[in-house]
Formats: structure tokens, sequence, C-alpha cells
């Protein structure tokens, strides 16, 4: 029947798209004379719908707290899309929408980064999209949100008293956040590289975590096109803390690198931001406090042992003394 041979002809467009056959605009045109026009894309109010069961399809890994957060930032896009634009289908959202929910959502009371990241979400969901022919390109790849000097927010460093309470809240909550938070003010790594860290590799594309030789050595992710490489010595926190991981493997702190085991349990929910919370660590007026105030930490914590500049400047990963500047705070 025609339904039938009409469903063949839009698979055969879609494996041909995947297959690099032919290219997306073609396929569009493909499929505009084929189907009727309510069937030819996603209407934006859908959007968050096709996105979930395209990720279940796709088999697409996430931890349920980013799902919820871009399934939230499609949500918020959409009403406010059908609303205020004449865009009501995901092809008709071009740069010129972008920019406007861009500047929508600047409007909010939150900060800079915050925003960026829902426009990042959004740029992702539209990858999905345009993987399935929905739309013919990405509008969100150029989106920022403005800045306002006026909110912007500085981090600092923790107390020893602060870095105590957290230690604490983090063995409460597990997740391995306690021997993170013990590694990262002694080391002044961020975050990922943390995660990321192996007991052996190479040292060009890793940081490594050397017990024998007390040391951790390698190139942080940040720094690696710049092939910046830090050569820390290991403090005895950290090495006892460490000697007593168990090893599972080439990661350093492989819970939170096994996703297969990790999505098994909610504790892979659980953000730095509740462990500060349960520690009672709140930021001031201009600050803001997060994981990498652990970093300021470090490289304050050197300044007041009177290590110099440039010895600090190589233990952090640093080459502008700017912005090494921003990361040494006065008690």
């Amino acid at each position: 029947c025609a339904e039938e041979v009409q469903a063949r002809m839009v698979e055969q467009t879609m494996i041909a798209v995947n297959r690099g056959i032919t290219n997306r605009q073609r396929a569009q045109s493909i499929l505009d004379n084929i189907l009727p026009e309510e069937e030819r894309g996603v209407a934006v109010g859908d959007c968050r719908a096709f996105y979930e069961e395209c990720v279940k399809r796709e088999g697409v890994v996430l931890s349920r707290i980013e799902l919820q957060h871009r399934l939230n930032a499609i949500s918020r896009f959409s009403e406010w899309a059908v609303g205020n634009t004449r865009a009501q289908w995901a092809h008709e959202v071009n740069a010129e929408v972008a920019w406007a929910y861009s500047c929508h959502i600047g409007k909010r009371n939150v900060a800079v980064k915050t925003r960026n990241n829902e426009l990042g979400q959004l740029r992702s969901a539209w990858k999905m999209l345009e993987k399935y022919g929905k739309v013919d390109d990405n509008p969100w790849g150029l989106a920022r949100a403005a800045r306002n000097r006026s909110e912007e927010k500085h981090g600092r460093a923790f107390s020893e008293d602060e870095i105590s309470h957290i230690l604490s809240a983090a063995k409460k909550v597990g997740c391995e956040w306690e021997d993170m938070v013990i590694v990262a003010p002694y080391s002044g790594l961020r975050k990922g590289d943390i995660e990321n860290m192996k007991w052996e590799g190479d040292p060009k594309t890793s940081i490594i975590a050397d017990l024998p030789n007390r040391r951790i050595f390698g190139t942080p992710s940040k720094t690696a096109r710049k092939r910046v490489k830090v050569d820390i010595p290991m403090h005895d926190k950290v090495f006892d803390a460490l000697g007593k991981k168990e090893r599972k493997g080439e990661y350093v702190f492989w819970w939170r690198k096994n996703h297969e085991a990790a999505h098994k349990t909610t504790k892979d929910d659980i953000p730095f931001s509740r462990v500060l919370s349960l520690a009672d660590i709140a930021a001031g007026e201009d600050e803001m406090v997060s994981f990498h105030s652990l970093r300021h930490t470090f490289v304050t914590r050197l300044a007041d042992a009177g290590v110099a500049e440039d010895v600090r400047m190589r233990l952090a990963g640093h080459t502008n003394a700017a912005t090494h500047g921003v990361y040494t705070h006065e008690d």
C-alpha cells in the first residue's frame, strides 16, 4: 500500500544519509516530497520527547542528572519559542532565534556560565536533530550569553577549617569524593584531571599517579594543546590516601570512571555542590565556590609558604602570570 511504500522510501533515505551517500539537504528535499507537511520535521513543542526517544534508541550514555538538565533546557526553550517566535518547527529555529533566546535567558538572575551551559545543552540536543535530518544546521554553535562585568564572580581558596568540614561531608557522601578532596588541594589538579588520573600510562596524554617515586605528573587536559606538563611532589596525605585505594583497572578513581557500575546507583547523581552544602560552605556576595576552589587553595598555600611565583606557576601548569595571580588569595 501507499503507506508501506512511503515508509520504505523514508527508511532508505535515512540509511543513505547515515552512510554518507547523500547529504542532509538533499535528504530533506526528498522527504519534503514524500511526506505530508506535518511529518516532515519535529514541532518545537515535541523536541523534548523526540530527543529523549533518540537517546534511548542511540544508547547515549548520560547520567540521570545530565539528561534531566538537557531535557529541561529543551522544555524551557520550546515554551519560549512557541510563545515568542514564529518558529513552530525545529528546522525553523535559525541563528536569529538562537540569539534572541540567548538574550532572553540573559535576563535571568543566574551566572553567565550557567546560561552558557544551557545554550550548550541545546547545541547538543540539536546535534541529534541534525543527525536524524530534522534540521539542516545547528543554530546554537555561536550562541553565547552576554557577559555583564557587574555580575562577574571570582573563585576563592578554602581555609583549613573549611577543608576539614568538606572532608567530613565528602566521607558521608561517598562517590570517592573524600579521596578527590584530599588530592586536589595538594596537587592543584582540576576535577577532570583527577577523575582521569591513571596508575601508569603516557604522560603526554594523561596524569599519572607515581606512588613509587611519590610524584604526580603528566599533561592536564586543558593545557594539552600547549603541551604544558606538570610534575608535582606527592604530599604524604595524598600518598597515604592513594596507597589505600584498591586497583581495579588503569584509573585511580575507577568507580567514577566505571559508567556501567556508576549508573546502577543514585550516588552517581550526587554533585560536589551537595558536599559543600553538607559542609555548610557558602560563597560571599562576589564569590563562587566549587571543586575548582581547591585549585585556588593549592596555589594560595604555596604562596603563603613563600614558594617563588615561577615555581608555583610550573606546579599549577600556568603560563600566564596574570591568570596565576587570580589563584593567589590573601588571608
